[in-house]
């Protein structure tokens, strides 16, 4: 399923780059800016052996053909609705990979193997850059529930189209989950999402490539995500305890992460572009980034942070990276969680295109465990373009749990081109004494002439 984003990022389209050059020249720049103090082994842990692994050798399948039983196929036709599945196996000491597909069109899934103990942890020649699980020119995949553990690149993807890397295991690797020149940068052809990401030397990195890095615990890695002229969308992370957080050049626009004790934040450059502007935020209300070592204020609302009438959740100033023109406006007051949804009912729940009502009034039931006062008034929009009316109010509604929001009906109309039923929705944000997290609810309105 498509990960679902509030903004599209674009990066320039270049030419492919050897994977291997790039991979020096990056571990290079990153050893003087980054300082890579991380042991790639130290404090790594090692998982343990699942009794339900049987033993296979290593996998190597080269052209659709190779999609055999011989080769660890465990099920599958390779369509997009049943595709080839490679499940259940445990490989260990494997010299170059555990698995490597290349040459493919057909669907496949990598699914609960456990690679490990491939290669020695130092950096030994061009030979030998694959290490655990290896895609090249092998569209269609997904690689999931996975472990590995001590290889070279425990994951890397080369030159492959809609690819899914999630809910692995990548710990005490020389490198983590690589992307190197996976399509064109018109869409989203590679998401790495929910992942498991410790204690190797690079945690992520996307090169020249469109990436999805979203929702990944990536800790105790030298440096947690490299991006290098990429269409890259970093969101939902949670960044902890690396060397450095974040190295971007040119594209990628983080915000929703949380950053928490990096030895350095991040680091950003503007690469072949020269003189550039990049923002590390959502815009205002969605916000940006939590940063554990930033001290912030919040007394103050809005766009500019300039009507001080209580907190939002965003900090009053804007934190500057340090380095050019790139900024975090909206650095949040709290560590970010995932979005929750709540319900809404919505009153009229039929207008006309002559309705002469002032309000469509939304009565919105937070789920269980929010109450009222846990809601950013100043962040509450209707289909995230319509904000509160002017003179109308919030309130309560029979209980703590329950909001009254009115928003303007000729607004609401302007939404709705023709007679039918539309779905609206009510979003804002939600903070706590521990979190910032935003907050949806939906439900249909009806036009008629």
């Amino acid at each position: 399923m498509p990960v679902k984003l509030s903004r599209t990022f674009i990066g320039s389209t270049k030419k492919k780059q050897d994977p291997v050059l790039f991979l020096k020249s990056a571990r290079s720049l990153l050893i003087l800016t980054l300082l890579m103090v991380v042991s790639l082994f130290a404090g790594g842990v090692v998982p343990a052996r699942a009794s339900n692994f049987q033993p296979h050798a290593p996998i190597l399948i080269d052209g659709n053909g190779g999609f055999t039983t011989a080769n660890g196929v465990t099920g599958g036709s390779g369509t997009a609705t049943d595709p080839y599945v490679i499940a259940g196996w445990e490989i260990a000491l494997a010299p170059y990979f555990g698995i490597r597909i290349q040459g493919t069109s057909a669907h496949f899934v990598i699914r609960n193997v456990y690679v490990h103990d491939g290669a020695p942890s130092s950096y030994v020649g061009d030979s030998e850059v694959f290490g655990g699980i290896s895609l090249d020119g092998a569209p269609n995949g997904v690689v999931e529930s996975v472990t590995i553990s001590k290889t070279k690149n425990a994951i890397t993807v080369f030159h492959s189209e809609d690819v899914i890397v999630r809910n692995n295991l990548v710990v005490s690797n020389r490198d983590g989950i690589g992307v190197f020149g996976s399509g064109h940068l018109g869409h989203i052809h590679i998401q790495i999402v929910g992942n498991n990401v410790s204690s190797n030397g690079l945690g992520i990195w996307c090169s020249f490539a469109a990436c999805v890095i979203s929702g990944n615990n990536i800790d105790h890695n030298g440096s947690g995500i490299v991006e290098y002229n990429a269409g890259v969308a970093i969101t939902g992370n949670m960044i902890s305890n690396n060397g450095g957080g974040v190295f971007e050049v040119n594209s990628a626009f983080p915000f929703h992460n949380n950053f928490i004790n990096n030895k350095v934040r991040g680091q950003a450059d503007c690469g072949h572009i020269g003189n550039c502007h990049h923002t590390w935020d959502d815009g205002y209300p969605n916000g940006g980034n939590y940063w554990s070592d930033l001290v912030t204020v919040d007394n103050c609302t809005g766009p500019n942070q300039d009507i001080c009438t209580g907190p939002d959740g965003i900090a009053d100033k804007p934190l500057d990276m340090g380095i050019g023109d790139f900024i975090d406006r909206y650095p949040l007051t709290k560590p970010f969680a995932p979005l929750v949804s709540g319900k809404v009912r919505f009153e009229p729940t039929s207008i006309t295109s002559q309705d002469t009502g002032t309000y469509l009034t939304a009565f919105v039931k937070l789920p269980k465990g929010f109450v009222r006062s846990d809601f950013v008034s100043s962040s509450i929009s209707l289909n995230g373009t319509i904000s509160v009316a002017g003179g109308a109010s919030v309130s309560h509604s029979s209980g703590a749990g329950v909001l009254v929001v009115r928003f303007n009906m000729t607004q609401v109309r302007a939404l709705m081109s023709k007679p039918g039923t539309y779905t609206l929705q009510v979003s804002g944000n939600l903070l706590t004494n521990t979190n910032f997290r935003p907050f949806e609810a939906v439900a249909t309105v009806q036009l008629s002439f």
